[in-house]
């Protein structure tokens, strides 16, 4: 009321910092019920939590944290799904040809067929905001707030893609519900579990050498041949130890011919190389996160036409008004599906893990 307004001039101080509104509050059951019903929305009065945007002589922008690009789910195949599941077909082998002989029949073979079935899986983020912090904030709200949680979405699919596990077998702090659990990723397909990754699929890098990186590419057999096919994966530590290597090219240095790809910053053997900000930086020495040794992490080589990745539902906003607490909500989701086109085994290995680099 004008009394807050007038108590909090004279002493020269927000009036949230007040003891007569912090009393109001604890004598207020409306007002408890709207704190407690808001689901810890964007508010006037929190620090960090929407007091910080409400301007006295502040500029008015907002400083957001460096997020790197999501780059990898935009280098794979992509497939628009029409239901919830989506079969892609693919066979092993191929047809041989043989001399012939007059009057003798020919060697008749067949090749191996099978699916791999998409199957979509929700994402999602929720945030709230009262009507006075998108009344008073300093710019607009909305925009900030779609543009925040879009990020987020995205990030929560690279999440999956590179740290992906379904089950509760690779890192420790991998919680039901979160992204983490919508399906295998590249990590875990290459068995980065109790026991150490698949030895066929994995190379130790605890000596990050241009040979071990390529006995990584040899391991994938024809998967690694094309380096067009191929691309690099790894954090902004891997990618400092990927500059000590003399046979890394720079993009500045490609000429102006070069197709580069987007977010590419660099080659090693022909092969992009790609940072991801979703690489974990925390993981022992067999590439899994155990809470106790946290000072490793990952290299991914991947071959890209080997997997595929479904969109049931594009990134989707909607909101609704609580009119009792006076907030809006605004949430944003999308479906999405990831699958290897072929079981990646010793028999196809189409994606390689170099694991024990240290941070």
């Amino acid at each position: 009321n004008d009394g807050c307004l007038l108590m909090a001039h004279v002493r020269g101080c927000p009036v949230q910092e007040l003891d007569y509104w912090r009393g109001n509050i604890e004598r207020s059951p409306a007002l408890q019920q709207f704190l407690k019903s808001a689901s810890d929305p964007l508010v006037t009065g929190t620090t960090s939590h929407g007091a910080d945007w409400i301007p006295t002589e502040m500029s008015a922008s907002v400083w957001e944290d460096l997020r790197l690009q999501t780059l990898v789910a935009n280098q794979l195949p992509r497939v628009t799904m029409r239901a919830k599941t989506l079969d892609s077909p693919y066979k092993t082998g191929t047809a041989k040809a043989y001399l012939t002989t007059e009057a003798t029949d020919l060697t008749q073979i067949h090749f191996t067929t099978g699916k791999a079935t998409l199957t979509s899986v929700g994402f999602g983020s929720c945030l709230a905001f009262s009507s006075e912090f998108e009344e008073d904030a300093a710019m607009a709200v909305m925009p900030v707030v779609q543009a925040d949680m879009a990020s987020a979405l995205a990030e929560g699919l690279e999440d999956a893609l590179l740290n992906g596990a379904s089950g509760a077998d690779m890192d420790m702090d991998s919680v039901a519900g979160f992204t983490d659990r919508a399906w295998n990723g590249f990590r875990r397909l290459c068995g980065a579990i109790s026991g150490g990754p698949t030895a066929a699929l994995s190379v130790d890098l605890g000596t990050f050498s241009t040979a071990n990186l390529r006995v990584m590419r040899k391991e994938m057999g024809k998967y690694g041949v094309n380096p067009n096919q191929l691309l690099w994966v790894t954090g902004p530590v891997g990618y400092v130890a990927f500059l000590g290597l003399t046979e890394v090219i720079t993009v500045d240095k490609y000429g102006p011919a070069a197709t580069v790809l987007t977010g590419e910053l660099a080659r090693f053997d022909g092969i992009p190389i790609v940072i991801s900000g979703q690489i974990r930086q925390d993981l022992n020495a067999t590439g899994r996160r155990d809470g106790t040794i946290t000072d490793n992490t990952v290299v991914h080589l991947i071959n890209k036409n080997a997997f595929l990745l479904g969109e049931r539902r594009a990134i989707r906003f909607e909101e609704d008004y609580h009119v009792l607490g006076d907030y809006r909500r605004v949430v944003g989701k999308a479906r999405w599906a990831f699958v290897p086109r072929i079981d990646v085994t010793a028999t196809y290995p189409c994606a390689s893990l170099g694991y024990n680099v240290a941070v």
